[in-house]
């Protein structure tokens, strides 16, 4: 029974090392790097301190039997210095081969200015040095990173070592402060460790969930893309251009293209509220409905169709919140119908009288956007005619809304002037130099909304 007992507390404590003490080695290097970079520092101004001190103390007390105590004292500050110094630098070019041995620059230079301390306190006990030992045995795991399996044994150690003499000097009061805080500081080392390796731990798993985001983020964008794809741009009357370029991995907005082999039937462009997968699951959502209830709703009037879609996605979406604006489109020969559901118009360029513009709003009373529970709708119509030659260019806000580091917005008129600029170009070109213009007018600014 006492032998289980006794394996049990080695496998507790062997565990309790293992979770609170030992750290990967990664993080071994890390906060080796960490602590070069104030050790170089700090071995410099020792070195200097020491080199100071030792020159005034000969000026002052010449070559005395107390001033060589002192001097071997300084001496020691120098060491630290001399040892320190090149050992941090062959740390830093090689941090990975030296954070494995069990010696490291931070333990070697705690070891070297307790062993000082000692020194001076056994040559000339005064509370000076057990002073600068206090506060320097606390600053150590405070600001670097400095492991307890070795630290804390150091400590112990020298502080049980000078013991005698505090109690020869200060008597018994002082040597139960001594062991207290011998206790307080051990105990505040491990918490302070605990703590850097529970950060760590902490980093490292919101780190893996930060991948495992980008990798569902990248997947759904690889399916929104090839749920969304179009293989043909040309048709019999009509050729088309497109780009598409999401915010964030997954698209808000999405376009789509209605037709019987050859023949063009129709289009839509929407754009859903909000940004991410969210909006992205409701693309796909809404994209089947848009389809389905065009086809069923060829012989029917465009706005009606429109009207339908919205009933199907807010019965659909559930209680989900985002909506969407949209323009659905049919073509009949020569002749395209227009509905707009709270999007904005397009650019319709007409080639023999070389005019470019905005499609003007109508006189129609318009309102409300797709997929808005409990709010009346009343979309507004167009019909115009275009010829060969003639373009629409229809797009998202993310173009006129899109902002340069000066917080200005592109806004239309800047889209308009793009569009009419490159209107003579081959279609691709045009798209590709409009998203240029775009990009020279934002400049390093991050995107701030889906494009279309």
């Amino acid at each position: 029974m006492n032998t289980n007992k006794l394996k049990n507390l080695k496998t507790n404590f062997i565990n309790w090392i293992k979770f609170n003490i030992s750290v990967p080695q990664d993080l071994k290097v890390k906060g080796t790097l960490k602590n070069n970079k104030s050790l170089l520092f700090f071995s410099i101004i020792i070195f200097l301190f020491g080199l100071a001190l030792l020159i005034f103390t000969f000026f002052r007390r010449g070559f005395s039997k107390k001033a060589t105590i002192e001097f071997v004292y300084y001496a020691f500050y120098m060491l630290m210095g001399l040892i320190l110094f090149p050992w941090c630098l062959a740390t830093r070019k090689n941090p990975s081969k030296l954070t494995k041995n069990f010696i490291q620059p931070i333990h070697a230079g705690v070891l070297i200015f307790l062993l000082d301390i000692f020194f001076a306190f056994i040559t000339s006990p005064n509370i000076n040095v057990y002073t600068i030992l206090v506060c320097v045995t606390v600053i150590i795991p405070t600001l670097f990173f400095v492991e307890p399996v070795i630290y804390n044994p150091m400590v112990t150690i020298l502080l049980f070592s000078i013991m005698p003499t505090i109690y020869k000097n200060y008597g018994l009061s002082t040597v139960f402060n001594d062991l207290l805080f011998i206790f307080v500081i051990n105990a505040f080392s491990l918490r302070r460790w605990k703590s850097l390796v529970n950060d760590y731990n902490h980093e490292q798993k919101q780190s893996e969930y930060i991948q495992t985001i980008d990798k569902e983020l990248a997947l759904a964008s690889n399916v929104q893309k090839n749920f969304f794809k179009h293989e043909q741009t040309k048709f019999s009357d009509w050729i088309l251009a497109t780009y598409n370029k999401p915010m964030a991995g997954v698209s808000g907005d999405f376009f789509d293209i209605y037709n019987q082999g050859e023949n063009l039937q129709g289009l839509g462009i929407f754009d859903v509220s909000g940004h991410g997968i969210s909006s992205g699951l409701v693309t796909m959502l809404v994209k089947n409905i848009i389809y389905t209830e065009f086809y069923k709703g060829l012989n029917d009037n465009l706005k009606i169709v429109l009207e339908r879609i919205n009933q199907n996605v807010i019965k659909e979406k559930g209680d989900v919140e985002n909506y969407l604006t949209g323009i659905l489109i049919r073509l009949e020969g020569n002749n395209v119908n227009l509905v707009s559901a709270g999007h904005a118009l397009p650019i319709l360029y007409k080639a023999k009288e070389e005019n470019i513009a905005f499609i003007k709003p109508s006189d129609q009373v318009a309102y409300g956007a797709i997929g808005m529970r409990n709010v009346p709708v009343n979309y507004a119509e167009y019909n115009f005619t275009m010829e060969k030659g003639d373009e629409l260019i229809l797009y998202t806000d993310g173009i006129t809304d899109a902002k340069n580091e000066e917080d200005q917005t592109y806004g239309k008129d800047k889209f308009l002037k793009s569009a009419n600029r490159n209107i003579t170009r081959p279609l691709s070109t045009q798209v590709e130099c409009i998203i240029s213009d775009i990009k020279n007018f934002t400049q390093n600014r991050k995107q701030n909304d889906d494009i279309t």
